[in-house]
């Protein structure tokens, strides 16, 4: 069984048609869930932050009403999709956490716990 449920999830603002891109990872040791919404995921970013900033601004310009740009596209499987995949994996989760980056992502206390004991050297 994989370590972990990927999640994306797209979010229409509450106050207009602006579109946010939210990409998650489930931690299926730290939890009972099979089908987690964005915001339980126990690792939780939006694509801009997952990006090089030159998407910036095409990530910033999604609608609900507009097709998503070549730009916003390549965005998410030139960069969201491989870190993801990235962080799919306990190893994954451990280098990324290893990081500065991981700072700029919301990640739950517990996934570090659960991340150097499922990397520590079985005996």
């Amino acid at each position: 069984m994989p370590d972990t449920i990927l999640v994306l999830n797209l979010q229409k603002s509450q106050w207009g048609d602006t579109l946010y891109v939210n990409a998650g990872v489930y931690v299926r040791a730290l939890g009972s869930e099979h089908s987690p919404p964005h915001n339980r995921c126990h690792i939780n970013a939006r694509l801009e932050r997952v990006v090089p900033a030159i998407y910036f601004e095409p990530i910033r310009c999604l609608t609900a009403s507009e097709p998503p740009s070549a730009e916003a596209l390549e965005a998410f499987v030139s960069h969201g999709l491989p870190w993801l995949e990235s962080v799919s994996t306990a190893t994954g989760i451990s280098t990324f956490l290893s990081t500065a980056f991981s700072r700029s992502v919301l990640v739950f206390a517990q996934v570090r716990d659960w991340a150097e004991a499922e990397c520590l050297p079985k005996s």
